[in-house]
């Protein structure tokens, strides 16, 4: 292809995002954005390369230009929200998808919400360049992946994030993204507590009731759980996530009941019960009615 259109947008545009997560098609991907940035899906590809070689600034620049377009799901975006508040300050947020890290990154780079969130995604900690980097700024004894087959995404994921929570030295408080797969880290579910759209870490027990009550009440946005005033591409995606809530809605639920708060129980229940019915799934419903009454 170089051979037969050199110097052109879509010779550098196609040598620079069709290697997935590959920072050394960077330097192609930056010149097709210079010539066409409005050109559509580049400008998640630009932030995937900024992000894997850690280049903040340009992940920002980006981000901002992205935003304007108004191309990502509200419903992702919300959700998105509702995890940054469910984190402490300061946190350390793991995520595994795009649809738990892209609206999230543009949420702090073009809303400058919760920018005290790091917010690393495992999939990019596969690559050896931006592992060592992050597990050099967090204190994180390295890991040598090459032993692994790097096709092997599963074993991976498992072996970074089992990596990472038992090296892990609490300079941050440390969350994962209830997006994540149960499988990655259920070896230590005895050290995850519910905290809102996401699990925090600690080596001691901790009761998290008064923390998921504050986020129903006060800190999450709710009302697109509800109703969507936009037609959301993505918005079956959305329903999926949004199953997340259940874990922390319960929490909440089960202390309106021991509190005889009638009105509250049923509020939290009509609304459990609405996001399941979204999922289309009659067997979840049963269980939501169940674990609801």
């Amino acid at each position: 292809m170089e051979k037969n259109i050199p110097n052109t947008f879509t010779y550098y545009y196609v040598a620079g995002s069709t290697g997935g997560v590959d920072p050394l098609a960077g330097k192609y991907l930056l010149k097709a954005y210079g010539i066409n940035p409005d050109f559509e899906g580049i400008q998640s590809n630009v932030v995937t390369y900024a992000q894997s070689v850690s280049d903040i600034a340009l992940r920002k620049s980006v981000n901002k230009e992205w935003y304007k377009k108004n191309e990502l799901s509200p419903g992702l975006l919300a959700y998105g929200y509702n995890v940054l508040m469910s984190l402490d300050p300061n946190s350390v947020l793991l995520t595994q998808h795009d649809n738990d890290s892209y609206p999230v990154w543009m949420l702090q780079d073009a809303l400058g919400i919760r920018t005290d969130v790091l917010v690393i995604n495992i999939d990019f900690l596969i690559l050896d360049s931006y592992r060592e980097k992050v597990f050099k700024d967090l204190s994180i004894t390295p890991i040598d992946l090459r032993t692994k087959s790097i096709n092997d995404y599963g074993l991976n994921w498992k072996t970074i994030v089992h990596h990472i929570l038992t090296n892990y030295k609490n300079i941050r408080p440390l969350f994962l993204g209830l997006t994540l797969f149960p499988e990655l880290y259920e070896d230590f579910s005895k050290k995850l507590f519910v905290s809102g759209l996401t699990l925090k870490y600690s080596d001691k027990p901790l009761n998290q009731v008064a923390k998921n009550k504050e986020l129903f009440e006060n800190l999450f946005l709710l009302d697109y759980l509800k109703i969507g005033f936009t037609n959301d591409i993505s918005q079956s995606n959305v329903n999926i996530q949004n199953l997340n809530y259940f874990k922390s809605f319960k929490i909440v639920y089960d202390y309106y009941k021991s509190n005889k708060m009638v009105d509250n129980a049923k509020k939290i229940r009509e609304l459990s019960l609405l996001i399941a019915s979204k999922a289309d799934d009659h067997k979840l419903i049963d269980k939501t009615k169940s674990d609801f009454k």
